[in-house]
C-alpha cells in the first residue's frame, strides 16, 4: 500500500475483535487532535484471513477502506468500481509511462481539431457505440476518454443512463475537464473521471463490467494495457476498442513526412506508420487471455481546410513524436522541426484534397473469460 496508507497484520485476531480495535484507535486519535487546527482522522479497512490468503483479504480490506473514503462508485445492478491508490496514481499525480510527453501535448482544443479533421467524427462515435451495445446500468470505464466524443456524441453515457457508472480515464487534465464540464451541462450525474495512463488504472481488481475506448492505441504500451484491461474488468466482463490502420499517405503527406524517413534510414530504422496493421489489436487481446469475439472495419475521412488547422494538430496529437521516438532523442525534434517547415512549404502550392484521404478503422469486441 502506498500514499498515507498502511498495512497492520494482527495474528490471531478475529475480524470483530481487529475492528473494534481499529475503533478504539480511531477515537484515540479524534479525542487527541481535536483541538489542533487540523485534527487527524483515520479511515480503516478490516478483513480477517486465513494462513494462505492475506493477499485475498488486503484486497477485501482496500475496498473497504475506500469505501470508507467515499470513493466507490455503484451501478443499481450492483457493479462497483473502486478508486485505489494502491493500484495506480492517486487524483493529484501522473504514472511514469514512456509517452507521459507526448499526453502532455493534448491540450483543450484538440477534441475541436479532431472533430474538424475528422469529417465523420461524430457519426463515427455512434457507430462505434451501436457495436459496442453496452447493457443500461453497467459499471463502465472508458480508456481514452478525451474531451468526452464516445461518451457524449456516441451516446454511451446515455446508453448506460442512471442505473449505471461511466468512469472516464484520461491522462490529459485538460481533455478530461471539458469531459466533465459535459457531463455536467447534461446532468449525467452517473459519469465520473479521473487523469489516469492506460496502462496504470486506479481501479480495483476485478471491479469493471464493460472496458471501452476509442482511437488511443497507438498512444499506449500495448502488452502493459492488455493485462490492466485483464485486471480491472470482472469474470465475464467485456472490453470494446477501436483502433486507426495504417493506411497510404496522401499524397502531400508523402513528401512532407520524408524528412524522418530519412532520419530513421540513417540509422538503419524502419519507417513505422503510427497506427497498428490489421489484426494487431486483437491479437494483442488474445496474447492477454481475453477471448475475441466480433471485429468490425469502419472509416473516417482525413480532410483539412486550412493549414492553422493542420498544424495545431500534428502539435498537439502527438503523431510525429510516436513516429520519431526510434531516433536518438537529441534528433526528435530538429526532424519534426523539419517536418514541420516542410507542411509550410507544401501547403500554398496544393490543393486541401491533397491532403485528405480515407483513414479505416477496426472494432474489436473480446471478453475476460468467467472461469
Amino acid at each position: 500500500m502506498g500514499g498515507d496508507e498502511f498495512l497492520v497484520v494482527l495474528p490471531g485476531l478475529a475480524g470483530a475483535d481487529a475492528q473494534a480495535w481499529a475503533e478504539q484507535v480511531q477515537a484515540l486519535l479524534r479525542d487527541r487532535s481535536a483541538d489542533w487546527p487540523s485534527p487527524l482522522t483515520l479511515c480503516f479497512g478490516v478483513a480477517a484471513y486465513t494462513p494462505g490468503t492475506l493477499g485475498q483479504a488486503v484486497r477485501e480490506a482496500d475496498e473497504r477502506l475506500y469505501e470508507q473514503k467515499g470513493v466507490v462508485l455503484r451501478s443499481r445492478r450492483g457493479g462497483r468500481l473502486v478508486i485505489t491508490a494502491s493500484s495506480g496514481p492517486n487524483l493529484l499525480r501522473h504514472a511514469e509511462t514512456t509517452l507521459a510527453p507526448v499526453s502532455e501535448q493534448f491540450g483543450g482544443s484538440f477534441g475541436a481539431l479532431f472533430q474538424k479533421q475528422y469529417i465523420q467524427s461524430v457519426e463515427e462515435a455512434r457507430q462505434f457505440v451501436d457495436f459496442m451495445d453496452p447493457e443500461p446500468g453497467v459499471a463502465a470505464v472508458e480508456l481514452g476518454a478525451g474531451a468526452g466524443r464516445i461518451a457524449f456524441d456516441g451516446g454511451l453515457a446515455r446508453r448506460i443512463g442512471p442505473e449505471g457508472v461511466l468512469l472516464l480515464t484520461d491522462p490529459s487534465p485538460a481533455l478530461l475537464r471539458q469531459a466533465l464540464r459535459r457531463a455536467a451541462q447534461e446532468n449525467a450525474h452517473w459519469v465520473s473521471g479521473i487523469e489516469a495512463f492506460a496502462e496504470r488504472l486506479p481501479i480495483l481488481a476485478e471491479s469493471a463490467d464493460l472496458v471501452v475506448g476509442a482511437l488511443f492505441w497507438h498512444l499506449c504500451d500495448p502488452q502493459t494495457t492488455v493485462k490492466e484491461i485483464y485486471r480491472v474488468l470482472l469474470p465475464g466482463g467485456r472490453v470494446v476498442l477501436s483502433t486507426a490502420l495504417a493506411f497510404t499517405w496522401p499524397p502531400a503527406w508523402q513528401e512532407a513526412l520524408e524528412p524522418i524517413r530519412e532520419a530513421l534510414a540513417r540509422h538503419r530504422l524502419p519507417f513505422r506508420h503510427f497506427a497498428p496493421e490489421p489484426g494487431e489489436l486483437a491479437a494483442y487481446l488474445e496474447w492477454g487471455g481475453l477471448v475475441v469475439e466480433r471485429r468490425a472495419e469502419a472509416l473516417m475521412t482525413m480532410a483539412f481546410t486550412d493549414l492553422w488547422s493542420l498544424r495545431a494538430l500534428l502539435s498537439q496529437g502527438g503523431y510525429l513524436e510516436i513516429m520519431v521516438r526510434g531516433l536518438p532523442e537529441a534528433e526528435r525534434n530538429p526532424t519534426i522541426e523539419q517536418v514541420l517547415r516542410r507542411v509550410d512549404e507544401l501547403w500554398p502550392k496544393t490543393k486541401p484534397a491533397d491532403w485528405s484521404g480515407d483513414d479505416p478503422l477496426e472494432y474489436v469486441a473480446a471478453r475476460r473469460p468467467s472461469a
